[in-house]
């Protein structure tokens, strides 16, 4: 068993991860955790932990929702937001985004460039209304397995809500990363 101690906004809390939740952790796509003691809480988030391509799934009542986000080096990026209904629609939203990080407030700028919308996979309608956009996000928690980032938790600038992203192993996932460049 191992417990960790970071901030998640002004409330302290512990993560404890028993050899079964690390197990569990195992199924997230592109996350491979073999030691329970090689995941380690990073002190401070870094413009390079962010990198490469994260992405996590959610399910409700009304369907499930695939969110995969790629970040550049150069600043830019692009959002892959795909939702299906239970009925079988499908909604797929496609952003692309200059993104800034800063280190000492641990803070996530990011500013739509292009947003694109497509329904039950028609042709991608652009929409001009949600270009130039700008949205802030905390990065209060950054776990990394042996030295690489592979959870990212981003909070809104209130703190109510907070999204946990998963690290994508770019080899295992050429696919989706194939369409995430292509649209």
């Amino acid at each position: 068993m191992k417990t960790w101690k970071t901030l998640l906004g002004a409330a302290a809390f512990t993560l404890t991860l028993t050899s079964a939740a690390v197990a569990e952790m195992a199924y997230v796509p592109g996350l491979h955790v073999t030691e329970p003691n090689q995941l380690v809480t990073a002190k401070k988030v870094k413009r390079k932990d962010l990198f490469g391509m994260w992405g996590n799934t959610s399910k409700n009542a009304d369907g499930s929702l695939l969110n995969a986000s790629l970040m550049r080096p150069d600043g830019t990026g692009r959002d892959l937001i795909h939702f299906q209904a239970n009925s079988g629609d499908t909604t797929t939203i496609t952003q692309d985004f200059k993104w800034k990080f800063s280190r000492w407030r641990q803070e996530f700028r990011q500013t739509i460039t292009n947003y694109t919308v497509s329904h039950n996979d028609g042709a991608p309608e652009q929409k001009p209304d949600e270009i130039g956009k700008t949205v802030k996000f905390k990065v209060p928690l950054l776990l990394k397995l042996e030295g690489k980032p592979n959870v990212l938790e981003m909070t809104n600038k209130e703190g109510t809500d907070s999204v946990r992203y998963y690290r994508y192993n770019e080899e295992a996932m050429p696919d989706l990363l194939k369409k995430l460049e292509a649209q």
